[in-house]
């Protein structure tokens, strides 16, 4: 799963967690500002990380990916599913 927001400087943060029926559990924050410099959060950046946190836990772990609304995570969201069909 994953979770967007900003922080009081209006600075992208994103969380990513994982989430059994054991419970959820935080897997890291990525503070996109530091990352990137102050560029904008592209399709390409959330899908590499979304791709790292898939092969941590292990693909056929994954069951589902729960990400953002926005436009630039729907269009990953395709791309996650052609990958891990």
């Amino acid at each position: 799963m994953t979770d967007g927001w900003n922080d009081m400087k209006q600075q992208n943060i994103i969380n990513i967690l994982v989430s059994s029926c054991r419970g959820t559990i935080f897997l890291r924050s990525i503070d996109t500002f530091v990352e990137l410099l102050g560029t904008s959060i592209t399709t390409n950046y959330i899908h590499g990380h979304i791709i790292q946190a898939i092969m941590d836990v292990g693909p056929a772990n994954v069951v589902q990916v729960v990400i953002d609304n926005a436009n630039n995570c729907k269009f990953m969201g395709s791309i996650i599913i052609e990958e891990f069909s």
